[in-house]
């Protein structure tokens, strides 16, 4: 047979092996195309499914190089379709029709998502986070997504717009199971309620478990939580009122009790708490709801903010004595330049000094300081203290359980690194019409879900195989491990001659026995079905 070969050549699909079958198995192609039926050559759902997996490259691929993307990994042979026809102006055209059903196809795919892999909704958790854009973005029409100035991160550039992105991941997994594109001036405490409304009618999620941040349990947010018979989770501040309750309560002969989150029998225990019950007043339906405060106490919290003190009342007083090294002279002349210095050197800094700057009777300034030795006992006895509230009930929910759900709150910052790192890397997004913006964003969370089932099928199903080249298999597996590990496969194009007829075979290359077993143990097919 060998003598009838006229050329062999080749075509890297890399993880594409992996991620086709599985976008295949969450039927996403067939969802958009029942909600946007098209006439066109290539249907909607094959271009989005062709800008999802472009989002898993090694390398960004804006619009004007999907059709390399696609020659250079095999998207012709898995979709069986010329790649001269992808362009980007087909692209552009894909995401205006996927605009005005983004909501329906969200609820198609997660709820398929949700019921093809059992995944459970016991506990969700929500957080907002913003996506920095460059350009003016002044041509926004009424309704659309605003591109604006908003309230940025630490490190971020406050001269760019942004849109705001709230996400729910599921404590399962860390699943995404719904999002919301939010104006760039949308505040944090009102993505909760839409997501709580969203997860009911989208999702049929009836009593959901809600964890998030600060902003979600703001009186009108928990509110509409007991209105509507669901439950949260979320921190608030140990403010000066919430000291004296907890010193009332010390005096009342409360005491914290140790919450062993896991077995760690020659550790000192890292978790205690303590908690009470109040009640939330709803003047409107003449009710009130019970709420639980939990006043949780951190052995590192109390490292670290006593270390954290520690370091600024060094530098206060290196500030202090250097103040009082250069009273009166060089520029530290005048009583508005020292109080200056004061206020940025020291008290900044440090809070618990008393400083009095007077004059002689020969117009020399003398500084008098003393330190506040109880204010700072006063504020040591609070150091590794904070506050939980929350609604659930105390028997289904004791305070251990509810610390560790609390403590899961990293899994959807994870899932938010994910979204702006590589490979999705979200930013930069090059586009301006703020309604293919939402459509593509739509996509990244599509691509975001894959990258989220993989790593869960993967720490569920894959236990042992050898993916690691640092031999580290103990660790849980990542997306980006099995990205790695699949990006060698190929996808060979055989051209035969048999009896004066010119014939082309297209053949996956020979998988490793770890690639296979990857592939067998997800219930995935090989991609030689589909070429």
């Amino acid at each position: 047979m060998s003598d009838n070969i006229i050329d062999i050549s080749h075509e890297d699909i890399g993880v594409n092996a992996l991620l086709y079958p599985l976008l295949r198995k969450l039927r996403v192609s067939e969802s958009i195309n029942n909600h946007c039926p098209s006439n066109s050559e290539i249907d909607i759902g094959r271009v989005a499914e062709l800008i999802i997996l472009s989002r898993f490259s090694s390398k960004r691929v804006p619009m004007y190089k999907l059709q390399s993307f696609c020659e250079e990994k095999g998207i012709g042979s898995l979709f069986r379709l010329d790649t001269n026809k992808i362009n980007d102006d087909r692209a552009g055209r894909a995401l205006d029709c996927l605009h005005p059903s983004l909501s329906d196809l969200k609820a198609s795919i997660i709820v398929g998502a949700i019921k093809g892999f059992d995944i459970s909704l016991d506990e969700i958790h929500t957080d907002i986070t913003n996506i920095l854009f460059s350009g003016r973005y002044d041509k926004i029409e009424d309704g659309e997504l605003r591109i604006t100035y908003g309230h940025t991160k630490k490190g971020e550039d406050p001269t760019k717009k942004q849109v705001n992105l709230s996400l729910s991941v599921t404590a399962d997994g860390s699943v995404p199971i719904w999002y919301e594109a939010l104006d760039g001036n949308t505040t944090d405490s009102v993505c909760y309620v839409p997501h709580l409304e969203a997860l009911k009618s989208e999702l049929g999620i009836t009593s959901p478990l809600i964890v998030g941040d600060s902003k979600l349990v703001s009186k009108n947010n928990m509110i509409a939580f007991c209105r509507a018979g669901a439950f949260f989770i979320g921190p608030a501040s140990l403010s000066n009122d919430e000291k004296k309750r907890l010193v009332k309560l010390w005096q009342d002969g409360a005491t914290f009790a140790p919450l062993p989150l896991k077995e760690e029998p020659k550790k000192p225990i890292p978790f205690w708490g303590m908690e009470t019950e109040r009640f939330l007043i709803d003047k409107e339906k003449k009710r009130h709801y019970s709420i639980r405060y939990l006043y949780i106490f951190s052995r590192q919290r109390r490292e670290v903010i006593r270390h954290t003190r520690a370091k600024r009342f060094k530098k206060a007083k290196n500030g202090l004595h250097k103040i009082i090294r250069c009273l009166n002279k060089y520029d530290y002349k005048s009583e508005a330049t020292i109080l200056t210095r004061i206020k940025k050197y020291v008290t900044s800094k440090c809070r618990y000094y008393k400083i009095k700057l007077t004059k002689d009777e020969k117009e020399l300034f003398f500084l008098d300081y003393s330190l506040d030795w109880e204010k700072m006992r006063y504020d040591e006895m609070f150091d590794g203290i904070y506050l939980l509230k929350c609604n659930c009930k105390k028997e289904e929910e004791p305070m251990k359980k509810v610390l560790r759900a609390f403590k899961g709150q990293c899994k959807v910052e994870r899932r938010f690194c994910n979204t702006k790192q590589p490979p999705l890397a979200v930013e930069p997004i090059w586009l301006q019409k703020s309604t293919r913006i939402e459509s593509l964003l739509f996509l990244v969370f599509v691509a975001l879900l894959l990258m989220a089932l993989l790593e869960r099928e993967a720490r569920r199903k894959l236990l042992g195989i050898p993916l690691r080249t640092e031999k580290r298999d103990n660790l849980p597996l990542t997306a980006a491990v099995l990205i790695e590990a699949f990006e060698t496969i190929a996808i060979y194009k055989i051209t035969l001659k048999i009896n004066g007829k010119t014939i082309i075979v297209k053949k996956c290359g020979n998988l490793s026995v770890a690639q296979r077993e990857v592939l067998w143990r997800l219930s995935l097919p090989t991609i030689n079905k589909f070429i």
